[in-house]
């Protein structure tokens, strides 16, 4: 063992017998531990080379899906909060209010998702999400009980107008910017 390690000018960094032994007999055979194969994952390895592009197709679709992970972590953590604010700020039903601006922005990130999709980076709606998510989301943070003032009325008109406006807004500049698309594509076809 000693004349082969010396031949093969390895370094042996075991420290029992037993370890130098099992790694001159792996060297021999030409297994290098940083390139020796680990059983349990060379079958997985196999799978991720044979599906390689599908791979970067779904790692690229969870980034683009991202923000609403996010949203949606948020919105569930914030969901209980929502509620116990608009019960101490309205007597209208409160599941139906914070559905109202949670479907909102649910549609914002849905639409920006399918922009990501199509390689165009939505910044403005990216924006109105995070103005509109964050000004709902921090009422039970200032307020958690509600509040059944002005304040608290305000919030609650809020949450009926901005996703009513919003959603009408949102559809008429997305079908604005898709009838854009269509025109320029039919024109140059035809040119």
């Amino acid at each position: 063992m000693a004349t082969y390690a010396g031949d093969a000018r390895m370094r042996i960094r075991a420290t029992t017998e037993e370890e130098a032994l099992s790694e001159a007999v792996r060297a021999r055979q030409g297994l290098d531990p940083s390139t020796a194969p680990n059983p349990l994952f060379e079958g997985l390895a196999d799978i991720a080379l044979k599906y390689e592009e599908r791979l970067k197709s779904i790692r690229r679709n969870l980034i683009r899906s991202l923000p609403m992970m996010i949203l949606r972590v948020l919105m569930l953590w914030a969901w209980p909060y929502q509620i116990r604010f608009v019960e101490g700020s309205s007597d209208m039903p409160a599941a139906l209010w914070v559905s109202n601006p949670y479907c909102f922005m649910f549609i914002m990130a849905l639409v920006m998702f399918f922009e990501f999709r199509a390689g165009r980076f939505p910044i403005e709606t990216g924006k109105w999400l995070w103005l509109i998510a964050a000004n709902f989301f921090w009422l039970p943070v200032m307020d958690p009980d509600g509040d059944s003032g002005w304040w608290g009325t305000f919030w609650i008109c809020a949450g009926v107008f901005v996703p009513s406006f919003g959603l009408k807004l949102l559809l008429i500049t997305f079908i604005g910017f898709a009838v854009d698309r269509k025109k320029k594509k039919r024109e140059a076809a035809m040119g």
